[in-house]
């Protein structure tokens, strides 16, 4: 999609997860975003789409969605009534979130995920469906590594200071977030019954 909040009822999104601009279905510029502000621009047009209905309003993140949807809470959590994260990476294990990444102002898709495609699954699933799958993204760009830096800066404070109904679900075995460090912070969730 050329941008979230463009064509989301044309698309006939509800019920559906939508893609992260420049990967998925997205049409133009695979691997990039013009920037963390667009990104977060685009997070907050899906919440007014869904919002716009009058229906009581869930937000939820699946692994770096749980990131994304982090820092829309802690931009304006008005209208949220509660808070799912499904194996968030918001604390990363420590060989990923130690990885030097390439940033800068170039939106040419050039650098590999700096998340090997390995590290997300094993079995008849990765094999069959995600190696070969013609939508997933093989290359980034360094501005969209620049988003990733910026979404991630300061998530534990923004975690920290959760006030809504929350869950979270982790995998058993993620080989790409440190549960450890996500139960421990768990601990100073304040909308956590």
């Amino acid at each position: 999609r050329e941008t979230l909040g463009q064509g989301l009822a044309e698309q006939g999104v509800a019920g559906r997860a939508v893609d992260r601009r420049g990967a998925g279905r997205s049409t133009s510029a695979r691997g990039d975003a013009p920037s963390t502000e667009q990104v977060r621009d685009d997070v907050d047009a899906v919440r007014r789409h869904y919002a716009s209905d009058a229906r009581i309003t869930h937000l939820g993140g699946f692994c770096w969605g749980a990131t994304y949807a982090l820092n829309a809470l802690s931009r304006d959590a008005a209208g949220i009534a509660s808070f799912l994260m499904i194996a968030p990476s918001i604390f990363s294990a420590d060989d990923i979130g130690d990885a030097e990444l390439v940033v800068g102002d170039s939106g040419e898709a050039s650098c590999e995920p700096h998340v090997p495609i390995d590290r997300f699954t094993r079995g008849p699933a990765y094999e069959d469906f995600i190696i070969p799958d013609p939508l997933r993204t093989r290359e980034i760009s360094p501005r969209f590594n620049q988003c990733l830096v910026d979404m991630n800066r300061m998530l534990g404070p923004r975690w920290a200071k959760l006030r809504l109904p929350t869950l979270m679900v982790l995998a058993e075995q993620d080989r790409l977030s440190d549960n450890e460090k996500h139960l421990r912070a768990w601990r100073h969730v304040k909308g956590t019954p």
